[in-house]
């Protein structure tokens, strides 16, 4: 059998397949679209009726943006959720302690540098994601399913979206390349700040500082919690003493005198309170007592 012979191919031979064009990116397939707009009647109908990004408060005011937020804020991971409740419950001993004031000024200072960073990287998401929801709704017209998004929420939307005046994407860059550039000056500022501080020296001393004095103060209360609980367990012991002293007592009913044997003090202060009588109505050989007149 001969064998297989390839075929004749030049060098400057190339092979060629059908270029596929890639379908454009939705917007709705961006993830602070998917937090901020998705399913989101309010928001959409705000962009659709006043065509201006969402209002910072209203940014904030969603849980799961902030918190997806907060997973990506920058430096050192501080534990918020665990330093509010423990500073609330240990305000009293600190400003009591020698520099605990010093230290509430630090963590205040910590929380107003990551909210200045919360606040303008918020402001900076809201005004991009509107940009993209103008280009891909208004000026390229071609994110169908963007547009489907909003007619599926707003039925009224498709003539809202139609009688937008057309604007060519370079005047509406221009005019918004301003205050996009402001944006992201302060929000590239705020990040820096917020950094640097969660490296440098004083945070490292300070952060270890309140991080020991919520670890004393915590074990002082489990101390004072475990004295409590011995205290009452105590008392509890004593309790049940008493009542097992006096469990012969309880059984007792009228008309068993003599059966029953008394209890040890019960029967000393019963002789006692019956020699008193005794002593006092039945003591005919005796004198008298001689009452002195009350003046």
């Amino acid at each position: 059998m001969l064998p297989y012979k390839f075929p004749n191919m030049s060098s400057t031979t190339t092979l060629t397949l059908p270029l596929r064009t890639a379908p454009p990116k939705s917007v709705t397939l961006d993830p602070y679209f998917t937090l901020l707009y998705e399913d989101n009647k309010k928001a959409l109908k705000h962009f659709l009726d006043n065509k201006v990004p969402l209002p910072v408060n209203d940014i904030l005011a969603t849980p799961r943006l902030v918190e997806y937020l907060l997973s990506k804020e920058p430096g050192p991971k501080v534990q918020y959720e665990n330093l509010r409740p423990a500073l609330t419950a240990i305000r009293s001993f600190l400003l009591s302690s020698p520099g605990g004031k010093k230290l509430l000024a630090f963590y205040k200072h910590l929380l107003k540098v990551q909210g200045r960073w919360l606040m303008t990287t918020a402001e900076l998401i809201g005004f991009e994601l509107y940009i993209k929801l103008t280009h891909a709704l208004f000026i390229s017209r071609d994110d169908k399913k963007l547009l489907a998004h909003f007619v599926k929420v707003i039925p009224g939307a498709v003539s809202k979206v139609a009688n937008y005046t057309d604007i060519d994407r370079a005047t509406f860059d221009a005019l918004l390349n301003l205050e996009k550039n402001r944006l992201q000056e302060a929000s590239t500022t705020a990040t820096d700040n917020l950094f640097n501080f969660k490296v440098s020296k004083e945070f490292y001393h300070t952060h270890g500082k309140l991080l020991t004095a919520i670890e004393i103060h915590e074990a002082k209360l489990e101390e004072l919690r475990e004295r409590a609980a011995r205290r009452k367990a105590e008392r509890q012991a004593r309790i049940r003493a008493a009542y097992a002293a006096n469990a012969v007592t309880f059984s007792r009913q009228m008309g068993m005198a003599g059966m029953i044997p008394y209890h040890p003090q019960v029967e000393a202060s019963v002789c006692q309170y019956a020699k008193e009588i005794c002593e006092e109505f039945f003591s005919f050989n005796g004198e008298p007592e001689t009452e002195e007149p009350v003046v």
